[in-house]
């Protein structure tokens, strides 16, 4: 699926998807939709409250131990995170952190292998919690950017 066509369908999805949030109390502004490498073309004068991504973040080294449904399904590009699956979730967290308003979130799917402490070590400037999936693996991120 080439950019286009991505993004293209992230629209799709979120029109169908919009009607959930037009009952919350508090109303969600739509959101941006930009093909770009991370944050690279995202304008420098407008601030993030809230960034979601679903980057590639399987270690190198799992690659090949992931179930076929996964490995057979996904181009490699989609998953390979490099060798400790951090190489685009560092390089995102360190954009961010001059477009997050303060206490700003980034949200972020993350290998159970990926700890608290991992991502401390790589960016400090953020408050890091993990959540588990249905699985009981931890294996969302949410980072707070500390203000």
């Amino acid at each position: 699926m080439g950019q286009a066509a991505a993004l293209a369908m992230a629209q799709k999805n979120w029109q169908k998807f919009e009607a959930k949030f037009a009952s919350l109390p508090e109303k969600l502004p739509a959101p941006q939709f930009l093909t770009s490498d991370l944050l690279a073309n995202w304008p420098i004068d407008q601030s993030i409250d809230l960034l979601i991504a679903n980057l590639p973040y399987i270690p190198k080294e799992r690659l090949a131990m992931l179930d076929s449904s996964v490995r057979d399904f996904e181009p490699l590009l989609a998953l390979d995170g490099g060798a400790d699956g951090l190489r685009l979730v560092d390089r995102l967290l360190n954009q961010a952190k001059s477009r997050l308003v303060p206490d700003g979130v980034i949200w972020l799917e993350v290998d159970e292998t990926h700890t608290p402490e991992q991502l401390q070590a790589l960016r400090p400037e953020y408050h890091y919690e993990f959540f588990s999936d249905s699985f009981g693996k931890a294996r969302f991120m949410r980072a707070t950017l500390i203000s």
